[in-house]
């Protein structure tokens, strides 16, 4: 993966995955610009699950652009062919702890 720069078109760094893992569009970044949360499928299908589904699950990941760490986050998995969402507004009823955990952008 690379990181661009938007106004040289040129790449600024280079970011590895680890082997298998493949990266879905559309990342979304901190205010600051240090970090990209991103999902990533996994390398195989997870054994304990059947999906019906030839392609395998994936996971939701925190990139840290400056050292380029990865952080999986954890307990969550994604179906095949689904997509992580972004709310831009509260919930209904303002934000909760658990929602503010999973929405931290809108609460």
């Amino acid at each position: 993966m690379e990181s661009i720069d938007l106004t040289t078109g040129l790449p600024t760094a280079r970011f590895k995955l680890p082997a298998g893992r493949l990266p879905i569009p559309d990342a979304v970044f901190s205010p600051g610009g240090t970090k990209a949360a991103l999902q990533v499928t996994r390398a195989s299908q997870d054994p304990r699950f059947r999906t019906g589904s030839p392609y395998p699950p994936a996971d939701v990941v925190i990139l840290h652009l400056q050292t380029g760490r990865l952080d999986i986050v954890p307990g969550l998995e994604l179906p095949p062919l689904t997509r992580a969402g972004r709310r831009s507004t509260p919930p209904e009823g303002g934000c909760s702890r658990r929602s503010a955990k999973v929405d931290a952008a809108s609460c």
